[in-house]
């Protein structure tokens, strides 16, 4: 899409590569109102939802100005999805299942984008790279949907409420003498 579609060369490469990080890190550093959401197993489908539409975005976009903001957006959903995904998994889980259940996480963390890789190489030799990013964009965005409408209890998933300290408190260690 860089040579195809926006002119551009190496720098232009590393700046769409930069800019799912972009988002993610905006996302991080505001992330604390994520796990708060009154209904987060919701909002997880709207991340996965939203992350898909950006692709799709992306794949349509004209500019490297729309192209760089789309995939900021996904890359700020996926963000959403993975601390609401990593989040709902912990307390939902078993503690004697915990462990096995976050290297699955991990290992689908660490080969899903691969596969995913070869998998829009091979659509984009039917397609084009731009197709590809349209057609893997609608099946996820298809897939949230989908998952949303067969998944009631992801839906209404929520968090245990996380305790508020009085103002003015400190986390301190207790002192001998309030042992």
């Amino acid at each position: 899409m860089v040579d195809e579609r926006f002119d551009g060369g190496k720098v232009m490469l590393g700046l769409l590569y930069t800019a799912p990080a972009v988002g993610a890190i905006l996302v991080s550093a505001t992330s604390g109102w994520i796990t708060r959401a009154a209904r987060p197993g919701r909002l997880l489908l709207v991340a996965a939802f939203t992350g898909g539409l950006a692709i799709v975005g992306f794949g349509l976009s004209g500019s490297a100005a729309v192209a760089f903001a789309m995939l900021a957006v996904g890359g700020a959903a996926g963000t959403v999805y993975e601390i609401l995904e990593y989040a709902l998994v912990q307390h939902n889980t078993p503690d004697r299942l915990r462990g096995r259940m976050v290297s699955v996480l991990t290992s689908q963390g660490t080969t899903g984008d691969v596969v995913g890789d070869v998998e829009v190489a091979l659509v984009a030799k039917w397609f084009s790279p731009a197709g590809a990013a349209v057609v893997n964009g609608v099946v996820c965005a298809a897939a949230a949907l989908v998952v949303a409408v067969t998944v009631p209890g992801l839906r209404k998933a929520t968090l245990p409420a996380r305790k508020r300290r009085s103002p003015g408190t400190t986390c301190r260690p207790p002192t001998p003498s309030s042992r």
